[in-house]
């Protein structure tokens, strides 16, 4: 047997790997290297771009308190037991307005009179065909209200008050009839 001393003969394939391996190496650092400088490039940025963007959805400006304004009531009813009374309130001549969180609260309660204020937030209605519908607020007196004058306290004015007392009571089961005498009870 003979052998030759001379290397085998290449067919290029581990040249050919040897280049591929080179080719590959060095595409993947430029991606490392580009990959880098364009996260330092954007991460200087940033900052920049923060300060003029709104904030997001998500963060909420600190709340202002909601405004309440004054609500004028223009009639009330007085309960049978003289002590509750529901005064109807509406945002008034405000066209397409509702009132939003009303309150009712006894202001002043004198031997003449007994004052009552309504609140609430004004805002534009969603419905104009259903705006300023009179809302009942209930309140109640320390003592009955007797002979006192009811008063708005937005106006100053005693508006309408109807007392409980004066109508029917259909919920007693007494029957009842709108003549003061009956001739037959049929």
């Amino acid at each position: 047997m003979q052998t030759d001393e001379r290397p085998a003969k290449s067919n290029g394939s581990e040249h050919h790997v040897d280049h591929h391996r080179r080719v590959v190496g060095t595409a993947v650092g430029v991606t490392v290297a580009l990959a880098l400088v364009g996260g330092i490039l954007l991460s200087r940025r940033v900052p920049d771009q923060a300060t003029t963007q709104p904030p997001a959805a998500n963060t909420a400006p600190a709340a202002a308190p909601p405004v309440m304004s004054a609500i004028g009531w223009n009639a009330a009813l007085v309960a049978r037991n003289d002590t509750t009374i529901t005064v109807y309130a509406s945002p008034g001549d405000m066209r397409c307005k509702d009132v939003v969180q009303p309150q009712a609260t006894v202001t002043e309660q004198t031997d003449t009179q007994v004052v009552v204020a309504v609140n609430g937030r004004i805002i534009d209605a969603n419905d104009c065909s259903t705006s300023g519908i009179r809302m009942p607020l209930v309140v109640s007196l320390q003592k009955p209200l007797g002979d006192r004058v009811l008063r708005d306290a937005a106006s100053a004015l005693p508006p309408p008050a109807f007392s409980e007392r004066e109508l029917p009571d259909l919920a007693s089961g007494k029957r009842w009839s709108p003549h003061s005498s009956h001739c037959d009870e049929g």
